[in-house]
């Protein structure tokens, strides 16, 4: 049995009542990172939401969709336990950066029948989500080779666990360009232009899919980036796309020396829990302390 631990950051000043809630999935090429190295997290909390980060299957513990199945799981608990939290279980979006972003990709636009709900608790909540925001993630690995150098292809291999040339329908399953369909949530993506890991031209081509299909979709090229004015973005979409606004439009949500004020100023209370994946088991043990 698989148990992996969920911090859920609950603002002091909260937006409204009940609140969304955010799941953060942290970057690390599927290989590495953690849920504490989420700064997304504390950000998204400093805004009013209430955030959740979580541990996921990392590649070289278990091979694709082990990761998606932890996320929708992760997201199947938030929505099951809204009124522990005080969170609008129809108001769940999710954001990530870099691997992180392309599992919330793919938890944005693979639905329940794509096979990803895994074994995990609570199988008969669902695990949509209401809007997405990734961060430079990958959107389609099946052009591997012209789309990704050495270092890129080896950790989507390493991902999937076995070799392009003779499963490339694994890779496209892994890859959320091609699950888009009418209904899906509003997407917004930040990608750099002078990216050399992923290019960017993956948000481009999932930007025209997503456009291609009728939905609400927002791409920003950065140059030189500040995640001030990129969370700013964020958290402005996040309650347009929540207020049930059909398309993205620009909020100010101020100038950069308040943003970093509220971030400062803002305080929140941290619960840490553990949450079952793949299992058939409840939450396990939770202690909560402020930070």
């Amino acid at each position: 049995m698989d148990v992996f631990i969920m911090d859920v950051f609950i603002p002091r000043a909260r937006i409204h009542q009940p609140m969304p809630a955010v799941l953060w999935l942290h970057g690390g090429a599927w290989e590495g990172g953690d849920k504490n190295g989420s700064s997304g997290a504390r950000f998204l909390a400093a805004a009013g939401f209430v955030t959740a980060s979580i541990y996921y299957h990392l590649s070289g513990e278990a091979k694709f969709p082990a990761d998606i199945e932890d996320c929708k799981c992760a997201i199947r608990y938030l929505r099951a336990n809204a009124p522990r939290y005080s969170i609008a279980p129809e108001s769940i979006p999710i954001t990530g950066a870099s691997s992180g972003g392309h599992l919330a990709m793919l938890a944005a636009t693979a639905a329940e029948r794509a096979g990803f709900e895994g074994s995990g608790e609570w199988p008969n909540v669902s695990s949509r989500v209401k809007a997405v925001v990734s961060y430079y993630g990958p959107t389609d690995f099946r052009p591997l080779a012209a789309d990704f150098g050495v270092r890129a292809q080896a950790a989507i291999t390493k991902l999937i666990g076995v070799a392009f040339a003779d499963h490339r329908d694994r890779y496209a399953r892994a890859s959320p360009i091609t699950f888009i369909s009418a209904g899906h949530p509003p997407l917004l993506i930040f990608h750099g232009d002078g990216d050399t890991l992923v290019p960017f031209s993956q948000s481009e081509h999932m930007r025209d899919a997503y456009r291609k299909a009728g939905l609400s979709v927002g791409l920003v090229k950065v140059g030189t980036p500040t995640m001030i004015s990129s969370w700013s973005t964020t958290t402005g979409r996040f309650r347009s796309a929540l207020s049930r606004s059909t398309e993205p439009r620009s909020i100010s949500s101020g100038s950069a020396s308040n943003r970093m004020r509220l971030l400062a100023g803002e305080s929140w209370q941290q619960n840490e829990l553990l949450f079952p994946s793949h299992v058939g088991t409840r939450l396990k043990s939770r202690t909560c302390c402020d930070v």
